[in-house]
């Protein structure tokens, strides 16, 4: 079935902002400030308000991080900071937390760079 005659799941209709599929590298530090722990992992799914990621680190549930990402076709990188908001194995759900008006704004338009070419207009 395309993607597009598809019924949204019951999380896609309770997000606030939609996710792009993605496969970005990231690298995660913690603690956010002044941080003594750090790893590179993958980032899938992002959206405006948080993303999936993957690394090796034993974060906890409610944790706060400093997420650095760079989308490949942005050129600009970015330093978010996130919480832990759920937890299976070394994949998490992140939330961005505090995110000034630049930062949302380089998020979003690295977002809608994103879904040009995840989901190419015809």
């Amino acid at each position: 079935m395309p993607d597009e005659a598809r019924p949204p799941s019951r999380y896609e209709e309770l997000r606030r902002y939609p996710r792009v599929r993605s496969d970005i590298r990231v690298r995660v530090f913690f603690p956010p400030r002044n941080p003594v722990t750090d790893s590179f992992g993958r980032g899938y799914d992002i959206s405006e308000s948080g993303m999936a990621i993957y690394v090796p680190l034993d974060l906890a549930i409610g944790q706060e991080v400093l997420v650095m990402l760079e989308v490949p076709q942005c050129r600009v990188r970015l330093g978010l900071t996130a919480v832990v908001r759920n937890a299976k194995g070394y994949r998490y759900g992140i939330e961005f937390v505090s995110l000034s008006k630049t930062e949302r704004k380089e998020l979003k338009r690295a977002l809608e760079e994103l879904t040009a070419v995840t989901n190419p207009v015809a």
